[in-house]
């Protein structure tokens, strides 16, 4: 994905104060970072993605994260990139056809990837394959490590609450300011639903630290989908952790994306898909 110019600006703007040792060729989109052994060339790629989501005027706080996280990676790899089993953890991110070369993510499903990361104090960075080969265990055993970790040290204590909106209709948010965790609840996602939801559950992912749930009971979810999508929008534009705006409808452990078709100023539709009409025409209508 090709940086904005104003992104490559923003990059510029901030690379004096906080990666002074650094220069940017501003035609290939690459950052040039002094190693040991020369320069590496870092692509913006990954930068100009999460761009793509994130309201312009955040970009200037985007690539502050980014720079940072950036050089502290640099400094894991000359430090001789040791990686201690514990610091093993999972995070769901945004699938992608193309997966990192580098690093050891694994696909969930068509929406979303399961990253094997290294937990740090203040900090994510993704398990690169040499890392992985220096813990010299499988990965489907470096994966169960990872999820048992996540799952007994990051989600034990999340906050999960039931918010009524003014037209009644609850919705729950689980949530923990600063995990960056919180989306691998996805994996196990029963264990989070008001009910025992046999129509299924709307889901939102706005931030890494917080997931929207609404319990599908009635055939008056299909016109709560736009404005649960808006609240969705509404929490990723102002995340310091943005992850994405789409709805899915999750329903027999499949999680089925809700296009929202924007149709004019402040209006929009829902376009379900073709593998929930089953589950839509059981649904009952509201009392």
């Amino acid at each position: 994905m090709t940086a904005p110019p104003a992104l490559i600006e923003a990059v510029q703007e901030k690379l004096p104060l906080l990666a002074p040792e650094a220069s940017l060729d501003a035609e290939r989109g690459e950052l040039l970072v002094p190693v040991p052994d020369g320069r590496a060339r870092i692509s913006l790629d990954s930068l100009a993605k999460t761009a793509a989501t994130t309201p312009a005027e955040q970009w200037p706080a985007l690539v502050e994260s980014w720079l940072g996280t950036l050089r502290a990676d640099l400094a894991d790899a000359q430090a001789g990139n040791d990686v201690s089993p514990d610091q093993l953890r999972v995070q769901l991110k945004p699938h992608e056809d193309t997966p990192p070369t580098e690093a050891l993510v694994l696909p969930y499903d068509q929406n979303f990837d399961a990253a094997i990361v290294v937990d740090h104090e203040t900090r994510v960075s993704p398990l690169t394959y040499a890392q992985t080969a220096k813990l010299g265990a499988a990965v489907d055993e470096i994966n169960r490590r990872a999820i048992k970790q996540t799952i007994t040290q990051e989600l034990a204590n999340l906050d999960v609450r039931d918010h009524t909106l003014p037209n009644g209709v609850v919705t729950r948010v689980v949530a923990q300011d600063g995990n960056p965790y919180v989306t691998t609840i996805l994996l196990s996602l029963d264990r989070f639903t008001p009910g025992d939801a046999p129509h299924g559950t709307i889901v939102a992912v706005p931030q890494y630290s917080a997931v929207l749930l609404h319990e599908v009971r009635t055939r008056d979810v299909i016109d709560f989908l736009v404005p649960f999508s808006r609240i969705a929008k509404s929490m990723h534009d102002e995340a310091r952790d943005p992850f994405g705006t789409a709805v899915y409808w999750w329903v027999a452990g499949t999680y089925h994306r809700v296009e929202i078709e924007e149709t004019g100023d402040d209006t929009a539709k829902a376009h379900l898909p073709v593998g929930l009409r089953e589950v839509v025409d059981a649904l009952p209508e509201a009392d």
